[in-house]
């Protein structure tokens, strides 16, 4: 049996309503029209009422059913809360979790598509935003992800911090702050070849730590890869280049055990020629890097034209340098580079002196040489001959012959030529032996006598 318990009940309504001044106490089930208190609600059980109005704050521990209208102020719930269906509200704090277990989210949007639908009514920016205590809760704080007002995606970092991507709770790649990308799960910079740092980065342990390029198409078409250059200093410039201008390079490089500084080859393109509208001539340079050294050097050109060029390899001719007198067994040394016609085609040249030319690599080496006998009358069993390293005997010319045999005026020219094979410092000349009494080498005019040799491989 339900009881009404209460210290004063006065009949002052007009309609009959009970005014209750000093509390009422329900502790069963109670059905009312109409209740109109001053004071305190105090209910033990179940209160049904079709129509409450309340002016005050609500508190309870578990409400059922559906909130309609439009309450104003603030819905404060405890930790937990279980919440059917609200109207529209100008704040909503939660201070445990929300569990929308049994349909989705929308904001700004009445039909949500997916678990979380946020919705722009304009065409300005829709976002959500990630801040903490340290990042703080600025304009320029945290981490927006959404789309911007010209609809492109966006995931932006505001922080000076870097965006890291990961699958199977691995990170696969990042963004740093400086915009560098890095791929293979690392963060840090390597001076690679002198960079200190690449814009993308790609590192790994296995061969999977590479880069394939593969195109599926029913046409002439491939796949390329492109690298270019102006003298511009803004992203989009097209200023011109100039001659001897890098175009790009592929550099390798490998550890020494203590960095990744030195370089071990270099395939550089380069203008070759004045560039002009729709006109770039290049070269390719190859280069590689000598044992001991750590830059590379020049090896072979391929010039705009379709030359071949190896300035780091071996090529050379020598003319006559003034008159030699000849002893038997003795090395032709009158020879000079001096003139029009004579080269060392090496930077650095000084691989023939005092007629002995020293091999700066190792390869087959090709020579040839004519000179001018002179004052053979007297001089028998003449014999001229390449030399290897200062002994023996490696090739001879096409000479064996006495004085008397051909000649003029006591005048004999004589030519040889030979393939040998040397390693670098190894050393060639040409020597001359015979019998009977001296003859001499003449020079006193350049054109009698010349000595040529390149590397042929």
């Amino acid at each position: 049996m339900s009881r009404i318990r209460t210290n004063l009940i006065t009949n002052r309504m007009a309609n009959g309503a009970p005014t209750v001044s000093n509390g009422l106490v329900i502790s069963g089930v109670t059905t009312v029209t109409t209740l109109d208190l001053n004071g305190d609600l105090d209910v033990d059980g179940h209160l049904n009422a079709d129509n409450v109005s309340i002016a005050g704050v609500v508190t309870a521990t578990s409400f059922v059913g559906n909130l309609t209208g439009n309450p104003t102020g603030t819905l404060q719930t405890a930790a937990q809360p279980n919440i059917t269906s609200v109207g529209t509200l100008s704040a909503l704090t939660v201070s445990g979790n929300v569990n929308c277990s049994a349909g989705d989210i929308s904001i700004g949007t009445g039909t949500p598509r997916q678990k979380l639908h946020i919705h722009a009514s304009d065409s300005g920016a829709s976002n959500m935003v990630f801040t903490n205590a340290t990042t703080g809760n600025s304009a320029g704080d945290g981490f927006i992800v959404g789309i911007t007002g010209g609809e492109d995606a966006q995931l932006n970092m505001q922080e000076s911090a870097d965006l890291k991507f990961s699958t199977a709770d691995t990170e696969r790649f990042r963004i740093t702050s400086d915009g560098y990308l890095k791929i293979g799960g690392h963060s840090a910079n390597r001076d690679v070849g002198g960079l200190s740092a690449q814009m993308v980065h790609l590192e790994g342990t296995s061969g999977a730590a590479s880069i394939s390029l593969i195109n599926n198409q029913n046409s002439g078409g491939n796949s390329a890869l492109y690298l270019g250059k102006s003298r511009g200093t803004s992203i989009g410039s097209n200023v011109i280049l100039q001659n001897g201008d890098p175009m790009g390079s592929i550099v390798w490089c490998g550890s020494d055990g203590n960095d990744m500084i030195s370089q071990g080859a270099v395939i550089a393109a380069e203008v070759d020629g004045t560039p002009g509208s729709n006109d770039m001539p290049g070269r390719l340079v190859f280069k590689t890097t000598a044992d001991g050294a750590a830059t590379p050097t020049e090896r072979l050109r391929i010039h705009s034209t379709g030359q071949v060029t190896k300035p780091a390899s071996c090529a050379f001719n020598v003319t006559a340098n003034g008159n030699q007198t000849l002893s038997s067994g003795g090395t032709l040394t009158s020879w000079k580079t001096t003139d029009s016609r004579g080269f060392e085609n090496t930077t650095t040249g000084g691989y023939f002196g005092s007629g002995i030319f020293t091999a700066p690599v190792t390869g087959a080496y090709y020579f040839t040489s004519s000179i001018l006998l002179m004052d053979t009358n007297g001089t028998n069993s003449i014999h001229l001959y390449w030399q290897k390293n200062g002994s023996g005997t490696h090739t001879y010319w096409n000479t064996r012959f006495n004085s008397g045999d051909f000649g003029y005026q006591n005048y004999m020219p004589v030519a040889g030529a030979c393939t040998m094979y040397l390693s670098a410092g190894d050393t060639c000349r040409i020597r001359i032996s015979f019998s009977g009494s001296s003859c001499g080498m003449y020079g006193a005019d350049q054109n009698w006598g010349n000595w040529g040799g390149f590397l042929i491989g």
